[in-house]
């Protein structure tokens, strides 16, 4: 009888464990699934961003730039940083560098990832 109570226990501890095995697989799967997908959500949600940021320059910029009217252009970055998602902008005009990055007050000639 003894050894009808072990088999009894030790089925039951493997379905248990089965049980357990099967519903951990489906959460890690779920998890790693929504993951994935709202890594793919915000990549296209950072794309249509700096694609209406680049819109909004070309049509913009084209005269400051050409009489280089450094005022205007940090003005452009300042709201460019408006939006939280854009930490750092940079207009190259020529040889000149205009570069303003979050929390900065608009470093000429630094790289981005300097400052």
């Amino acid at each position: 009888m003894s050894s009808s109570v072990k088999f009894r226990h030790s089925v039951s501890r493997r379905f248990s464990l089965a049980m357990i095995v099967v519903v951990t697989v489906l959460v890690v799967g779920f998890v790693i699934t929504l993951i994935a997908q709202r890594v793919k959500t915000s990549e296209a949600e950072l794309q249509e961003r700096l694609s209406v940021a680049s819109e909004l320059a070309k049509m913009s910029l084209p005269t400051p730039l050409w009489y280089y009217n450094e005022e205007f252009l940090e003005d452009f970055l300042q709201a460019l940083l408006i939006d939280k998602m854009i930490v750092c902008a940079n207009i190259l005009v020529e040889d000149k560098l205009v570069t303003l990055c979050e929390g900065y007050d608009g470093h000429h000639g630094h790289d981005c990832a300097l400052a």
